[in-house]
């Protein structure tokens, strides 16, 4: 399950939040955090290019009145329609405002413990929806055909694929090699040192990039919790100045070691195919890696200063 976590407003309180990304860890669930000031143009920026499950936000007091209908209303306008729950200390008169104007179907008020908050999203998403080998390649060809398709197919007007739902590209099953070729796309992996700076780096060349005029895409590498499964999928905070011309796509690497995830290979495919030029792998942060070497022809490495 992909769930994205923000602050919307101009509220800097952020330790409840980071909180509820932990917990949610722990219960195997992929978090997105997008971290503070965001807007719903970029929430919904990142719902759609993660194809989150649920997205979660924390507002300042009485935000849920202000804030919560103008989200509702961004994400309805996109066509997203996921469940929506109401964690906080909220005045039993606003209930019934929330519930009236369809802000949120259940509020969860103080003292419900993790474990509530954890079940109520399973509830609410039935379990998260997996996406097959078919569904990927269909999407890509209907893509380059100029037809419709899947919610998270319209992000930034490309075909963003499921990455690693099931992994089944980078194992080289299904209709991986179905996948047409638009172009041989430059494949760049940024890799380096924990903390060097390497989401810092690949923000400033996607911003110069965009402002070039070229459609660059970027698979931001994070690992998985040993333990769960679960992981926190934090490099967007550092890309938020990004232009959403620009696809950037969050995964885990579900205990594959290397400092890459399985599916890379068939993400590099079908972002190619969708027109992304250059494609940006950043890893997890394991250091110059034999992985990223041989997925990307031009593997750069970040240090940080006096590092030797």
């Amino acid at each position: 399950m992909r769930v994205v976590l923000a602050k919307l407003g101009l509220d800097g309180h952020d330790r409840g939040i980071r909180v509820v990304a932990r917990m949610l860890r722990d219960a195997g669930m992929e978090v997105i955090y997008l971290g503070l000031r965001q807007t719903t143009d970029s929430i919904v920026a990142a719902v759609e290019q993660e194809d989150a499950d649920v997205v979660g936000l924390s507002m300042h007091n009485a935000g849920h009145l202000t804030l919560g209908p103008a989200m509702v209303a961004a994400l309805k306008g996109a066509g997203i329609d996921i469940p929506r729950r109401h964690r906080g200390i909220v005045p039993d008169e606003d209930r019934t405002l929330l519930f009236d104007a369809g802000i949120a179907d259940d509020v969860l008020g103080p003292g419900t413990s993790s474990v509530e908050v954890v079940e109520a999203i399973r509830r609410a998403t039935g379990g998260a929806p997996t996406l097959t080998c078919d569904d990927v390649a269909d999407a890509s060809r209907s893509k380059r055909a100029g037809r419709g398709g899947p919610r998270w197919q319209s992000a930034s007007g490309g075909t963003p694929a499921d990455l690693c739902r099931t992994g089944w590209c980078g194992r080289g099953r299904g209709h991986s090699t179905d996948v047409p070729h638009a172009k041989q796309a430059e494949v760049i992996g940024i890799t380096g040192a924990p903390g060097a700076g390497k989401s810092t780096l690949v923000a400033g060349v996607v911003r110069a990039l965009t402002e070039a005029g070229r459609r660059p895409a970027v698979i931001a590498v994070d690992p998985s919790s040993p333990l769960t499964g679960g992981a926190i999928l934090g490099d967007r905070v550092r890309m938020a100045a990004v232009d959403t011309t620009a696809f950037i796509r969050s995964v885990s690497t579900r205990g594959h070691a290397g400092g890459l995830a399985l599916s890379i290979p068939g993400a590099v495919r079908i972002l190619d195919a969708s027109g992304y030029d250059p494609i940006i792998i950043e890893t997890v942060g394991v250091g110059r890696s034999r992985s990223t070497s041989r997925r990307s022809p031009t593997p750069p490495s970040s240090s940080p200063p006096r590092y030797g």
